[in-house]
């Protein structure tokens, strides 16, 4: 790929390499959605007049279903590992773990459904479970809040 803006055909091509090295495993991801999602009654291989009386039992949901309820996603721990042996390290590692701490709550209270509770099911539907934040310069204030009671000059400075 060369520097600068990617063209279309360059992002085009990616995906054709992205669908090489991991076509299959998204093959497989989509069984594991069919599983999940009890749509799979035309590989059951049941006889010709024996197939409306076919039955699907949720029994793999439900047991996906129970794992997920099993993880505990109310109280995430965060742990960094120190980078050096002096009391500095000590001190970024510490404030690694309290920023990643604040991006979780963060995650948890601006979104409307759990995002570490979705990472949770697509854990235990495809074996992989991940989220990302991305930054939304919309959120943050054009500049300061003006406080009650102060003057127009005062919140100009």
């Amino acid at each position: 790929m060369r520097a600068g803006k990617p063209t279309v055909d360059d992002i085009l091509g990616l995906k054709q390499e992205c669908d090489k090295v991991y076509g299959e495993t998204q093959g497989l991801w989509e069984d594991d959605q069919a599983f999940y999602e009890l749509q799979f009654k035309d590989k059951l291989n049941i006889p010709q007049e024996y197939k409306s009386e076919g039955i699907i039992l949720p029994t793999a949901r439900d047991m996906v279903d129970t794992y997920i309820d099993h993880i505990d996603t109310t109280n995430a721990r965060v742990f960094v590992n120190k980078k050096g042996i002096y009391k500095k390290s000590e001190e970024e590692s510490e404030m690694e773990r309290k920023l990643y701490l604040g991006i979780l709550h963060r995650v948890s209270v601006e979104s409307d459904i759990s995002p570490i509770r979705v990472a949770a099911k697509h854990y235990g539907i495809y074996g992989m479970g991940c989220f990302k934040t991305v930054f939304d310069a919309d959120l943050w204030f054009d500049k300061p809040e003006r406080k009650d009671g102060e003057s127009e000059e005062s919140y100009a400075l």
